[in-house]
């Protein structure tokens, strides 16, 4: 019995480890930090976004490359483009997560004191793991969806897709 109390308070401990992040002292250079990382964040969402609608303004516009018409032939370019799109929304998700995720841990987290002032330390790999994944996603998501539409146009004879 005692065996497995312990057991499971390591386990307890191992899992407060992995989710809580330590504070740092809050000063100008922290705030500078946290606001250029927010800002590189939100310029590879803007790039995602624009990308999507640039994608989908290929899909509906351009008979003769990107919208596929859903022939047979094609089903290889259709899902490499469709791959790519769901690349680049899953990148737009890790945005949405990692903000929410610092939000949170901007307002709840942190201790005042006369001394100094704390907060959550938002440069913890918890959080630049979803930046990363934003990123990745990202440049997989144009590569995929830049040959498949490279793929359409070039390599199947663009001039047959309308036939």
């Amino acid at each position: 019995m005692v065996w497995r109390i312990v057991k499971m308070n390591g386990l307890l401990d191992a899992i407060a480890s992995a989710t809580s992040v330590v504070a740092v002292p809050y000063n100008d250079a922290i705030q500078k930090g946290v606001e250029l990382l927010i800002e590189q964040s939100v310029s590879w969402a803007q790039a995602t976004t624009l990308l999507l609608g640039v994608l989908a303004t290929l899909w509906i516009a351009k008979g003769d490359d990107p919208r596929l018409a859903f022939r047979t032939r094609l089903v290889p370019e259709i899902a490499m483009c469709c791959a790519g799109m769901l690349m680049l929304f899953a990148s737009l998700y890790c945005y949405h997560e990692y903000l929410a995720g610092i939000v949170t841990a901007l307002e709840a987290g942190g201790s005042t004191s006369p001394e100094v002032i704390k907060i959550p330390n938002v440069f913890h790999e918890k959080y630049e793991a979803l930046r990363g994944e934003q990123l990745t996603l990202l440049l997989f998501g144009f590569v995929a969806s830049g040959l498949a539409v490279f793929s359409v146009r070039n390599l199947s004879g663009g001039d047959d897709v309308q036939k």
